[in-house]
């Protein structure tokens, strides 16, 4: 029987947690790369992890096997708000590197009971604490992981509601991300020809916040961008294309691509000028766009809640190539 410890991070083991992360996830980062948010690490970026995000009570903890750190554990305390306040456990988008869950062990230690303990361990520190329940997110091609999960108690949910926080609006949900293959011919939708599409100016940047604010359900900005705001958007380096929809003269539409990740932004159509074909006839020109510029693929991700957009995306042809799953844990208060 192994000796298996887990322990609070301490200063000085950047080092040791960076070696984990890069054992751990190297098939992940060697066949997805960048367009998902997979990389290699460095000491100095695990000390980014807790340094960037200090206000989200950060934590790291190590797993050791008769002494040897062989897993760690990067997850936050969260503290959301409502008509009462739920303190949420998160293994998730702990920082820019992954949306994998940040739960790690390395190969020759997996299946000896490793990552249960770990998660284990820390779910009883935060419940100690008052922590209300736990989210973990997964992919769906980590099958070893959601099982995992299954036999320490997580329930899989598509999306649910805080019913202190909202009754309608989804607070968490799965997402899906698909791809297409820019070698083989666009798909040709019927367009409105009454829209003009074109590369977007600073001089659009108040237009584009209002699109922002009403049609970006998780907008970067939050839910009050400004025109300060879109204007480093429209100025950044990361956006290969940002292609507005005019429609009899007014900015109705935005859309982008982000040339280092191979991402789609889509924060779409103003409500009220929805259904006439302006969010078919901006996607069609930004995929032209795209591929007239030399990039292989496209991808795109959004939530399940978004049914339009994964319904556009079907109609262009994408492929649905992984599924991102949250598994909740409820430990004192039931939010739901």
């Amino acid at each position: 029987m192994k000796d298996i410890k887990v322990r609070p991070f301490t200063s000085g083991e950047e080092r040791v947690v960076a070696s984990i992360h890069n054992a751990a996830f190297k098939g992940w980062i060697e066949a997805l790369g960048k367009e998902y948010n997979y990389r290699y690490i460095k000491p100095e970026d695990v000390s980014a992890w807790i340094k960037e995000n200090h206000a989200h009570r950060e934590s790291l903890w190590i797993a050791e096997v008769d002494g040897k750190a062989v897993g760690y554990a990067h997850c936050r305390l969260e503290l959301v708000h409502g008509k009462r306040d739920f303190n949420e456990l998160l293994f998730v988008h702990t920082d820019r590197d992954m949306g994998q869950s940040k739960i790690a062990v390395i190969p020759p230690y997996r299946r000896l009971g490793v990552a249960k303990t770990l998660i284990q361990k820390i779910v009883e520190h935060f419940e100690d604490l008052g922590a209300d329940l736990v989210v973990v997110v997964t992919y769906s091609d980590n099958n070893a992981a959601e099982e995992l999960l299954r036999r320490l108690g997580f329930v899989h949910k598509d999306f649910f509601y805080y019913k202190p926080y909202s009754e309608t609006k989804p607070w968490r949900c799965d997402t899906v991300y698909a791809e297409l293959n820019l070698s083989e011919p666009i798909k040709h939708v019927r367009l409105n020809l009454d829209v003009n599409v074109r590369p977007a100016r600073e001089e659009d940047a108040e237009d584009i916040a209002g699109i922002f604010r009403k049609s970006a359900p998780w907008s970067p900005f939050g839910p009050k961008a400004s025109s300060e705001q879109v204007l480093s958007y429209l100025k950044s380096s990361d956006y290969e294309i940002i292609l507005v929809a005019e429609y009899k003269g007014k900015v109705v539409g935005v859309m982008d691509f982000n040339g280092n990740n191979y991402r789609l932004g889509i924060p779409g159509v103003l409500p009220e000028y929805r259904k006439r074909g302006i969010g078919y006839t901006l996607f069609y020109h930004l995929l032209k766009n795209i591929r007239q510029k030399g990039f292989s693929k496209a991808i795109a991700d959004t939530g399940l809640v978004l049914s339009d957009a994964i319904k556009m995306y079907s109609r262009f042809g994408f492929k649905i190539v992984r599924r991102q799953h949250h598994w909740i844990k409820i430990l004192h208060n039931n939010p739901f």
